[in-house]
């Protein structure tokens, strides 16, 4: 199996680099987890009882791709 992951988007100027946008996203939601560590179990995070915080979807929306679900 083989698996590549990142940004291969041409909106930006340097070949693969990740928007700024898409890196603030990541960071707003490593930091909403890493702040609510001790609300989520693993039993509750296995519920989809977390959500991403909606600035971050906010800035996720322009890069999201229809994968037809």
């Amino acid at each position: 199996v083989t698996f590549q992951a990142g940004f291969t988007g041409n909106t930006s100027p340097v070949a693969n680099e990740m928007p700024k946008a898409l890196k603030q996203a990541m960071l707003l939601t490593i930091t909403d987890l890493y702040e609510t560590r001790g609300d989520l179990t693993y039993t509750n995070f296995s519920k989809n009882s977390y959500s991403v915080p909606v600035t971050a979807q906010y800035l996720m929306a322009p890069y999201r791709i229809n994968m037809g679900t």
